[in-house]
């Protein structure tokens, strides 16, 4: 009784996805003659924020910290001991 109630429900299961899936049909792209007029980028420069930090001091401010912390746990043996069950 039991595989036969797996078996039933497997098969809704998989009738179910293949009815919700969506149908796929062959799509294409618009054609380019009602293309738009390229936009002219603003005259004035915004300048940054002093507070903005570079995405390159960011990640050297990153690799700094995981280098110490990767030291300080797997060089010095100082991770937390492990529970045993």
């Amino acid at each position: 009784m039991r595989r036969s109630a797996i078996r039933l429900l497997m098969l809704a299961t998989f009738s179910a996805t293949l009815v919700a899936a969506p149908v796929v049909s062959t799509v294409y792209a618009a054609p380019d003659s009602d293309a738009p007029a390229p936009s002219t980028p603003p005259k004035t420069k915004a300048k940054k924020k002093s507070s903005e930090v570079s995405p390159s001091r960011e990640y050297a401010a990153f690799a700094n910290g995981y280098h110490a912390a990767y030291a300080t746990i797997y060089d010095r043996h100082d991770s937390p001991p492990r529970s045993s069950s």
